[in-house]
């Protein structure tokens, strides 16, 4: 099975773009994208009552719906990015390595003193 893969290359696009690195499927998440956050504007419009703020909200969701769904050269966008470090994150370990220099220090510094008021 793993003979009968087709690797396409990165500079190769698959499907038709609507401009460098923009397609369908990113017009499609730009729009939920601004279904989403419009809800949330409405809910804000509802409070403030005004109706510039709102269309400018709105406005303003598709472009960076659109500004972080727009796909490079290396055929990524920033949402990919995203989730990419946080999965780096999530999988990195932490080694924690006491060497107790700390209470070596302090032990000797103790001794250091004990031994001053003895001589005296």
């Amino acid at each position: 099975m793993e003979k009968n893969k087709i690797y396409i290359p990165i500079n190769i696009q698959t499907e038709t773009m609507i401009f460098q690195g923009y397609g369908m499927s990113e017009l499609f998440k730009t729009l939920a994208f601004t279904a989403i956050t419009s809800v949330i504007w409405i809910i804000l419009f509802i409070i403030k009552h005004s109706s510039i703020q709102l269309a400018f909200e709105i406005m303003c969701s598709m472009a960076v719906g659109v500004f972080i769904f727009v796909k490079d050269t290396t055929n990524q966008c920033i949402v990919d990015y995203i989730r990419y470090m946080i999965k780096f994150a999530t999988t990195q370990r932490s080694y924690r390595y006491n060497n107790h220099i700390e209470d070596e220090e302090a032990y000797i510094i103790k001794k250091y003193k004990d031994s001053l008021t003895v001589e005296q």
